[in-house]
């Protein structure tokens, strides 16, 4: 399993609940069909816990079987329509893309191990 995070703005003057509902209606139910996508989930940017400020409004938080064959699944008409879509409520230019795979934590001993055994 691989993990793609998608990055961007909302437009200026697009509100939460705009942003909301196409997400809910439009966006959330084509994406989490596409071909490989086990699980799609979209978040805001609450803040930055250091103070800062947050350097983008939405996280999409994608878990796939594999990346080649997801963003393969993404150049269809159907995504086309979402794709046009978005660019009433997300900045397009603002959007990145993050590919990653998990590090493993390291195996620690069970409670019920012998120091030295």
């Amino acid at each position: 399993m691989q993990k793609i995070f998608v990055i961007h703005n909302l437009l200026p003057g697009v509100t939460r609940e705009q942003f909301d509902s196409w997400s809910r209606e439009v966006d959330q139910g084509v994406m989490s069909r596409r071909d490989g996508c086990i699980r799609y989930e979209v978040y805001y940017v609450e803040g930055d816990p250091t103070g800062g400020e947050p350097f983008c409004h939405v996280v999409e938080d994608i878990d796939v079987e594999d990346v080649d064959r997801f963003m393969a699944s993404l150049k269809t008409p159907e995504m086309e329509r979402v794709m046009a879509s978005f660019k009433d409520y997300g900045d397009i230019s603002s959007v990145r893309f993050v590919v990653g795979s998990k590090i493993n934590p390291a195996r620690l001993p069970s409670a019920h191990s012998q120091p030295g055994s």
